[in-house]
């Protein structure tokens, strides 16, 4: 696996292409087992009135969440989350919302076949304003991604990226952006670090 840090001289919302990275997804390491609600809360750091309030669309393998507080994940799952969406759509899918009975055919159901194991990840993806907020919580973790994923971020922002970069990391050595972007690439995942002033 390839070993990145970007250090940041601008705060992550104004760090240019990271919506888009965020949306595309990345993988993060989780109990299997866990609800989705522990997942976030207890593994992933984020604030317990976050999760309740802002965090109001949730997916998980494309089937619509309404507890996140019962709803399991599993090795290899892939989670979506969203702050509300407008209009009927967003009202449609919003958890625990008036409109849930519209959606059953695409509502997530406790998994009887429901896999254990010790140790797993899942593949996130965050939208709008939920990957604005605590995309950065992940990214000054380290995300893992598909380096694909990641030579498409440097191909569409790279210019803009580089010029708020201050320095990168390679497996722990100093590299130009120009040779991050120019590295042999063999089809390793890309283990991501940015960190931003002041966190």
């Amino acid at each position: 696996m390839i070993d990145l840090i970007l250090e940041a001289t601008l705060p992550p919302l104004q760090f240019p292409g990271l919506a888009t990275l965020l949306s595309r997804g990345f993988y993060f390491p989780v109990t299997p087992g866990s609800t989705i609600r522990e997942t976030l809360e207890s593994q992933a750091g984020i604030s317990p009135d976050y999760v309740k309030n802002r965090i109001q669309t949730v997916f998980l393998n494309g089937k619509a969440v309404d507890d996140m507080g019962t709803a399991c994940v599993a090795d290899g799952d892939t989670l979506s989350l969203s702050a509300a969406m407008p209009g009927l759509a967003g009202a449609t899918f919003r958890k625990g919302g008036f409109y849930a009975s519209f959606r059953k055919g695409i509502s997530y159901h406790d998994r009887p076949d429901f896999s254990w194991s010790a140790e797993g990840s899942i593949f996130i993806r965050l939208f709008n304003f939920v990957a604005r907020e605590i995309g950065p919580l992940f990214l000054n973790a380290g995300i893992r991604l598909l380096e694909g994923d990641f030579d498409f971020f440097l191909r569409e922002n790279g210019p803009d990226a580089a010029a708020v970069v201050s320095q990168v990391l390679l497996c722990g050595a100093p590299v130009t952006w120009a040779a991050l972007i120019q590295r042999e690439k063999n089809g390793e995942d890309v283990f991501l670090r940015i960190l931003f002033p002041g966190r």
